[in-house]
């Protein structure tokens, strides 16, 4: 016998002790089997909070390209309210105003067409003395002065043209500005499909999650149940 060595004998019916031990083993068996059932269902829950975190990774980014794409369009839609009003508003005075002045134009177009078909006349009567000099003038002098308004009205007319000319080339930018609204409201909706549609993957992940974790923790539960059992009876 080596020095530290034990040496034992079992006399009579050790069936009992064997059938323990056995117990024993089993026991020890079925309680490493929870253990490492108990360790998957750690990694699947690492695996699903990983995959949880990146939908909610994927809604967070979606929520912000909806934020931005709604600052864009709120943006949009106030500057198109805006210059719609405006650009409506002065481009109808615009056009009220030229009619105006057309309607001005016509009538003293009309009026110096008159007075210079009494030119001829008023020479003759003026020669002859029918009409003192003074009488004369006063009538050159309206013809200068009708002339001189038909051009300054004409020169107002042009310009009114001008203005309303630029004044639609500003209602079709408002209308391209309207039309930006409408595609940034669009991808405020695309957006927001998104991440609904990430939300409710989140919402599967973790429903999974849960079931499978519950499954694998009754599974693992119910050998370290019969384990205790075993060992309370091998305590007895």
């Amino acid at each position: 016998m080596n020095v530290g060595e034990i040496v034992y004998r079992i006399t009579g019916d050790d069936s009992g002790l064997r059938a323990a031990l056995n117990n024993t083993k089993s026991t020890a068996n079925q309680t490493a089997q929870s253990v490492s059932g108990i360790a998957e269902a750690v990694n699947s829950t690492a695996e699903n909070a990983s995959a949880t975190q990146a939908a909610m990774n994927g809604i967070a980014a979606s929520a912000e390209t909806a934020a931005a794409a709604a600052s864009t369009a709120a943006a949009a839609v106030e500057t198109t309210a805006q210059s719609a009003a405006i650009s409506q508003e002065a481009y109808e005075a615009a056009v009220s105003s030229q009619q105006r002045l057309s309607q001005q134009i016509q009538a003293t177009e009309n009026k110096l067409a008159e007075l210079k078909a009494m030119e001829t006349d008023m020479s003759a009567a003026r020669q002859s003395g029918d009409i003192s000099a003074a009488a004369f003038q006063r009538y050159q002098h309206e013809v200068q002065q009708t002339a001189d308004k038909l051009v300054t009205l004409n020169i107002q007319n042009a310009a009114a043209t001008e203005r309303i000319a630029q004044m639609n080339a500003s209602l079709a930018a408002t209308e391209a500005v309207s039309n930006n609204a409408a595609e940034a409201v669009s991808r405020i909706g695309e957006s927001a499909e998104t991440t609904t549609e990430a939300a409710r993957d989140v919402t599967r992940a973790t429903q999974k999650w849960a079931m499978r974790q519950n499954r694998q923790q009754t599974k693992a539960q119910k050998p370290m149940k019969k384990s205790v059992r075993q060992l309370r009876r091998l305590l007895e």
